[in-house]
């Protein structure tokens, strides 16, 4: 059985574990009784999770190994905790890196080390950052792994998670605590505000903080105007000769007092000394886009601000201060079907599939999956023509299999559409898991039969945003800010 196999039936028969326990008694038992029946029903939940031990035990890899070991610690604690914690420190000993150990496996088992931290997080949020701090003294990787966890958690335990980000900017900062802090305010506003206060305050505390940096900080509260109010996506805005994050829009119910502080943060960067020259004009743009949102929202600020870019204008290129550098602000996107004949007419294979491939992304990520085949469709490169085919399919199928009401007759038809691929895989263990939640015990033996075609080097994807189109992202949005000139 290869590894990736191996770790497909093993997320099945966790997810049917967690499934069995989580199962309350059926039928009302004398109270007498009750003692004993949970005294049974313990003994049975022990056994069965003995049972699974000795299996993940025996597998030869060691990082694969760990992490379902602490899978099944993470599906034992509620039923001895004690027991659960040995399994922890078990799968934890597991990864400990070798003096022997080549580049890979060390890069495996420390990939296997933060998942498992992950778990323990869940059930004990002390000890996990007791094996945070004591992983690491570089300030900047445990704020990494801090934020790692934490978005590890972000589904299923906000406040945990929220818990861990705050301790990574207190670590150091980095651009993916914006990116977490958007994240949370769809489940927790408030903390996610909180959140973005910690890190306005750390940002202003960095001597060495740019403009762009600081835009980026001010996607939290406004967006592209190329994107829809609650995505999440940064696109870069072409301003004369220089690119910052484009905040042209504005997001909804935003905290005029955490727009107010973000303000006064600004008017404070521009008025600090310039270290490096191109800081001028950079910081300049900043304080003319930033000049529209204070007029709307905290007009107090406007002489303050309009004052601060005086100071900076000295120095900086006239188109900046005559207003020709932001002449594309107010331009807006064309319509798809608008778009697909512009690029129709463009020379070059190449140019004209990278500016599809965005379109297709953009389709993609709105779940429009017909607009993304039509585009596709359009592209000459047969073969990343089919792999986007693929992950169309992949997407559409999994669009519906997440959605609040599914009909398994109709998702089992979507996703046997799908080519035989490890994202048909993926997709069958979703099935399966629907039925297993519907109390479905006749389950298709379809659904779960072995994906056997997988290699072990195949690396699985991920499922919000197919690694294909994510590898190329930042590129596509890139060319979509230069596509009209702006």
């Amino acid at each position: 059985m290869g590894i990736k196999h191996q770790h497909l039936v093993l997320v099945l028969v966790l997810a049917t574990t967690h499934a069995s326990f989580g199962q309350s008694n059926q039928g009302t038992k004398p109270a007498g009784n009750a003692t004993a029946i949970q005294s049974v029903a313990q003994v049975n939940k022990l056994e069965k999770l003995a049972e699974i031990q000795q299996w993940v035990s025996s597998m030869k890899d060691e990082a694969l190994s760990a992490t379902s070991m602490a899978q099944l610690a993470d599906a034992a604690w509620t039923v001895d905790e004690d027991y659960a914690r040995g399994l922890f420190r078990f799968a934890l000993s597991r990864v400990v890196a070798e003096q022997n150990d080549d580049a890979k496996l060390v890069s495996a088992k420390n990939t296997a080390n933060r998942r498992i931290v992950s778990l323990i997080a869940r059930r004990d949020l002390k000890w996990a950052k007791a094996l945070v701090d004591a992983s690491t003294k570089d300030v900047g990787k445990r704020a990494a792994t801090q934020l790692e966890i934490a978005n590890d958690l972000l589904e299923t335990d906000p406040e945990r998670a929220a818990d861990l980000a705050s301790q990574s900017i207190q670590s150091d900062i980095n651009r993916g605590q914006i990116a977490f802090a958007k994240a949370l305010r769809q489940r927790d506003p408030a903390r996610a505000d909180q959140l973005f206060n910690q890190l306005l305050t750390s940002f202003l505390s960095q001597p060495t903080l740019t403009a762009e940096d600081f835009t980026l900080l001010g996607t939290y509260l406004y967006r592209s105007r190329f994107v829809d109010v609650d995505d999440s996506i940064i696109v870069m805005q072409r301003i004369g000769d220089i690119l910052l994050p484009d905040i042209t829009g504005d997001r909804p119910d935003v905290s005029p007092v955490l727009i107010s502080s973000y303000l006064r943060g600004a008017i404070v960067l521009l008025q600090r000394p310039v270290l490096v020259e191109n800081q001028r004009p950079e910081r300049y743009a900043l304080g003319y886009v930033l000049l529209s949102k204070a007029r709307q929202t905290a007009p107090n600020l406007v002489g303050e601000l309009l004052n601060a870019m005086s100071a900076l204008a000295t120095g900086v290129p006239a188109q900046y201060t005559n207003g020709e550098a932001y002449k594309y602000m107010e331009k807006m996107p064309s319509a798809p079907a608008d778009r697909i004949a512009e690029i129709e007419k463009m020379a070059g294979s190449d140019t004209r599939d990278a500016l599809f491939l965005d379109v297709a992304f953009q389709a993609y990520r709105k779940k429009d999956f017909e607009t993304a085949r039509l585009v596709v469709s359009k592209i000459d490169d047969s073969k990343l023509q089919d792999e986007l085919e693929l992950l169309i399919q992949f997407g559409e199928a999994n669009a519906y299999l997440i959605s609040k009401s599914v009909d398994f007759g109709h998702g089992f038809k979507l996703v046997e559409k799908v080519p035989e691929s490890l994202e048909k895989c993926l997709l069958r263990l979703s099935l399966a898991s629907i039925a297993s939640k519907a109390c479905d015990k006749k389950l298709d033996e379809r659904i779960t039969r072995p994906c056997t075609h997988i290699s072990e080097e195949s690396q699985q994807p991920d499922i919000s945003i197919p690694s294909f189109v994510h590898q190329r992202q930042t590129q596509g949005a890139e060319r979509s800010a230069f596509r009209d000139g702006f």
